[in-house]
Order: structure tokens, then sequence, then C-alpha cells
């Protein structure tokens, strides 16, 4: 019998439109190590015209990965905790690292992008008692998760835009200090907006800021000037944002055939951003050099992009959801981590093609962990389609 091309999936009730993890496997209150999963879903009742949503989390166990023993395959999604309840659709969620000055505490949030337009935050916390991780009884929970705030939705001469998307500011800008960090948010009306978020013992509170008109998705730069937004749109271009003047963009970056859909900065080299289009293509640009082509242009990869995640330790991976291509793994040419001059000629090259997913792909993640010193790491996949509510894990190598 043939092995299957997947190590797990499992079905969403309803239709799923992100999947989100975090770059390392988290640790429980039994000392076990898990990657928290999310998983964020949306439907349309169109008898009743509500847009309904829920979100799971899945704790996947990390594999042992130790020198002398081989590596625990495959993965396993394991039960969900379903920690929404009767809520709207979600359309994005991101998890987000935070200091909380109020009980001197480091945890993680998961932030949603609603369709009635709020952004709600939700905190997961582990049991501890004194120093490290304590043994607890069966009756104990490992962690908890709960909503911990939500911003007001944008106001609408039609009532409420829908909430698009999300993305925290990189964890190179937070000032840890103040506890303060920020957000920035895409609505169905082509409102931007950003907030400041901040957190307290148990809770988060969002102060709207800045907010101007634009579609589809938006991002914060990462190269050393925390007032740069990347917002992507309809219209094919995406435009690069001061948020201390956005009356108009600071430039356009044009070289897309159709509308361009996201913007994913570079965990490592924060010049180097990766952009997808409808045009089913990924440009990487050097925010350097705004007025020059981008660095790298793929062929078509089969679908238009919808998600792009660098990888964790590997600066040349590209984790890409293709909609109808399916998810890919793209490796980037060595030059991408190069930090002087421009590289005039492309090369990617696709290394993994995932094609189980039976409707649009639309949210992918690394899963890994490891020393990325030694060059020695596990590595994975998660992601899901939309009409047909798959969830899979597999293998990325």
């Amino acid at each position: 019998m043939a092995p299957l091309p997947y190590m797990d999936h499992v079905q969403a009730t309803l239709n799923p439109c992100s999947v989100e993890t975090i770059p390392e496997p988290i640790t429980l209150a039994d000392s076990s190590k898990v990657w928290p999963l999310v998983v964020s879903c949306y439907e349309l009742d169109e008898a009743s015209g509500r847009r309904n949503g829920k979100a799971d989390m899945f704790t996947v166990p990390m594999p042992d990965i130790s020198e002398d023993k081989e590596t625990t395959l495959p993965l396993k999604f394991g039960s969900p905790h379903t920690f929404t309840d009767k809520i709207s659709g979600i359309l994005d969620g991101k998890w987000s690292e935070f200091y909380s000055p109020g009980d001197n505490s480091k945890s993680w949030c998961f932030a949603t992008a609603q369709s009635s337009g709020e952004i709600r935050s939700f905190r997961l916390q582990i049991p501890r008692s004194l120093e490290g991780y304590p043994p607890v009884s069966k009756s104990d929970p490992l962690y908890t998760i709960a909503e911990a705030g939500a911003s007001e939705p944008p106001e609408d001469d039609d009532g409420a835009p829908l909430c698009l998307s999300l993305n925290w500011e990189p964890s190179s800008q937070w000032n840890s200090k103040s506890g303060m960090k920020r957000i920035v948010s895409t609505y169905s009306n082509g409102t931007v907006a950003i907030h400041d978020v901040s957190f307290s013992s148990g809770s988060t509170h969002f102060i709207a800021r800045e907010s101007w008109r634009e579609v589809w998705s938006a991002s914060f730069a990462c190269d050393g000037d925390q007032n740069m937004i990347l917002s992507c749109g309809d219209e094919g271009s995406v435009k690069v944002w001061d948020i201390r003047s956005n009356v108009r963009p600071m430039h356009e970056l044009n070289f897309f055939e159709s509308g361009a859909t996201c913007a994913s900065h570079h965990p490592r080299h924060e010049h180097l951003v990766a952009c997808g289009s409808y045009d089913e293509r990924v440009c990487i640009y050097d925010i350097r050099y705004l007025s020059q082509k981008p660095l790298f242009r793929s062929d078509s990869l089969g679908g238009g992009i919808w998600r792009l995640k660098w990888h964790p330790y590997s600066d040349q991976k590209l984790l890409v959801s293709a909609m109808h291509g399916g998810c890919l793994v793209l490796r980037v040419s060595q030059d991408v981590g190069v930090e002087s001059g421009i590289v005039d000629a492309p090369s990617f090259e696709v290394t993994k093609t995932f094609t189980e997913h039976e409707s649009m792909a639309y949210g992918a993640d690394w899963l890994v962990s490891g020393n990325p010193a030694q060059k020695t790491y596990f590595e994975a996949a998660a992601s899901c389609s939309f009409y047909d509510r798959s969830i899979f894990l597999w293998e990325t190598v």
C-alpha cells in the first residue's frame, strides 16, 4: 500500500481561512513541547446572511529530534480546543509574543480579524509555580486560552466593514518596557488602520491611531524604519507608506500583472520583502532600492498567491499558499542573504509541491524546531483549504 502524501488530515466544521503557529514550540505545564496551531474559520450563512466563525487550537506534539534518536513521524493534530463561541467570521489571525508589565511576564497573544469589523485578542497562558514548569495532576489544565480584549469596529455609512487582514509589528520594533505593540489591519471598505495594543494582567486594550484608504492587506516593513507600512491592492501594486504622512504613498511597486495580495518581510534580512499576486508569481524586493525592479520574480506557480511565509531558520526557503495551485516550498537563490549589491538574475526552485487540497489553499505555516546554528532541525508544514474544509500536516523536504 502506497504511503499517504501527508502526515495527518482533519476536517474543519466551517471554512478555514488561515492556519497559524509560532516559530518555536512552547512548553506546556507537563513539560511536553507543542506547536500551538490555530485554524481560523469563516462561513456565510446564505439563508440568514450571518457570517459565522470559530477558531480551533491544535497542540501538535514536537517530535524527538535528539541526535541519538531517530525522529518520530508522523506529526498528529490531536483534538482541537475551540476557544471562540458564537463569534463572527474570522478572515485572518496572527500570533505575537508580548510582555505584560503588570505581572512582569512574557506570554503569547492571538489576534483575529473579524467579519464584524473588530480585532479580538486571545491570551495563551500556561500554569506555573515558582521557577519553571511544575508537574500537574490529570485534572489540571496544561494551558488556557481566553479572550482578552477587542477593538472598536471602524465606522462606515453602510455599517461596520469586514476586517480582512492583520499583522503585528516585528518583534525587533517592539518596546517591551511599555508593554505596547502595534497592529495594522485592513477592511472591506478599503481602509488601512493602525492600533496601539497594550497588555496588562489578563487583558489587552486597543487604541486606534492612523487610518487611511487603501485595499486588501498590509504589513509593517522591517528595514529599521518603524513608520513604514506596505499595503497590497487590487490595482496591481504594493504601496510603501510613511504613517507620519499617509496622504499619498512614498513609492509604488508596480511589477504585477493583476492584484497584489500579500507582502512578507524577511525575519533576518530586514531590507527584503516577498510579495504575492493574483498573477500567480512571487516577487522579492530590496526596499533600500525601491526604484529598481524586483530582485527575483518567479515563474507562474499555478494559482494566485494568497500567503507567503519565510522559513524561521533558513534564509532561502519560502512557504507559499497558491490557492488553486496548492501549497509549495520555494528555494530562493543564495544571493538573497547578501548585504551588498543588487542581484540581476532571478533564481527560484520549487523544492516541494503539496496538491492534496481540493479547493483554494488559503493558509499555510511552518512547524520547525531544532538548532539553526548547527543546521540541524525538524521541519514540516500545516495548510488549509476553504471549500473542502481540509487541514493537512505534511513534510516539506
